[in-house]
């Protein structure tokens, strides 16, 4: 039996745990109503930008840096795993266009998935954004039956190459917008 239900019990227990960054989780941008600011801003009625909801932000060096992080909980189904092992990418890498320092893919391996699974998924993914140079991190935790994460570090993927949107107009403007919405003091 899974521990968590689904991923949104991951996803608050992941806030939990990890409370030493300032955590936002579950910000669906298309719920604060942001017309007026598309219009204004982006010239389009077509809230584009809104999409995909951020699973959790963290604040590091006292709100200076935000990362946004993807999160995806694998769990152990009659075939093998309930995901393949590039879940999650796509959303991971729709995030750099909010203008975020960083944004992380985080997989959650529930315990009931062998440690041979987890890493061989792990192992395909740091292969894959190796080989793209991606600027999205990869990390990996186990998920212990106490509701606590072991990260593991055989196969995580530290980006080398920053957010490409970092500086652009646009992604400046919701990256302003989010730390406004969810007051978030911008650097100095």
């Amino acid at each position: 039996m899974s521990v968590f239900k689904n991923e949104d019990e991951v996803i608050r227990a992941l806030k939990e745990a990890w409370r030493g960054y300032n955590p936002y989780a579950k910000i669906n941008l298309a719920s604060y109503k942001m017309d007026e600011h598309f219009e204004k801003w982006f010239k389009t009625k077509l809230p584009l930008l809104t999409q995909p909801e951020i699973d959790i932000i963290t604040c590091e060096e006292q709100g200076r840096k935000l990362r946004a992080h993807e999160v995806k909980y694998f769990r152990a189904v009659d075939k093998g795993i309930n995901y393949g092992f590039y879940e999650g990418l796509d959303e991971a890498l729709a995030l750099l266009r909010f203008g975020f320092d960083d944004v992380a893919l985080v997989h959650i391996f529930d315990e009931e998935i062998s440690a041979e699974q987890m890493n061989d998924y792990a192992k395909e993914m740091q292969k894959l954004l190796e080989a793209t140079n991606s600027p999205v991190h990869y990390d990996y935790y186990l998920l212990k039956s106490d509701k606590s994460f072991d990260k593991q570090y055989i196969y995580n993927f530290k980006a080398t190459r920053s957010n490409p949107f970092l500086y652009d107009e646009n992604s400046r403007k919701i990256i302003s917008l989010i730390r406004g919405l969810l007051r978030i003091p911008s650097p100095p």
